[in-house]
């Protein structure tokens, strides 16, 4: 579900658009097959060595809430100190698997 919107949202899963570390708000922590979905993510880490300004990059996600039509999930990016979004994305289960139909995303917050 998570990579549907990495996928679809942020077009992830193409090769010149690496995505940036993965952390997840309130606790969540899936177990992901990541790259079943064609994804690569790195786990964010605040205390990283090296530069502090690669340490305010990450790409977050809530802990999906699932309903009987689909689920929705919090998701935000961050590019640098004072550049970043944050959206609302619903995605549906059907025959492709998890899929977010056009425009199923709401920018929630910018910064």
């Amino acid at each position: 579900m998570i990579a549907a919107v990495a996928k679809e949202h942020y077009r992830f899963n193409t090769t010149d658009r690496r995505p940036p570390p993965i952390r997840f708000d309130g606790g969540y922590d899936p177990r992901c097959g990541w790259s079943r979905n064609g994804l690569t993510f790195e786990r964010y880490d605040p205390d990283a060595p090296g530069d502090p300004r690669q340490r305010l990059c990450w790409v977050s996600f809530g802990q999906p809430v699932y309903d009987g039509r689909g689920a929705t999930v919090a998701t935000g990016i961050m590019h640098g100190p004072l550049a970043g979004t944050g959206s609302e994305c619903r995605v549906v289960s059907g025959f492709a698997g998890w899929t977010g139909p056009e425009g199923s995303c709401r920018r929630t917050w910018v910064s």
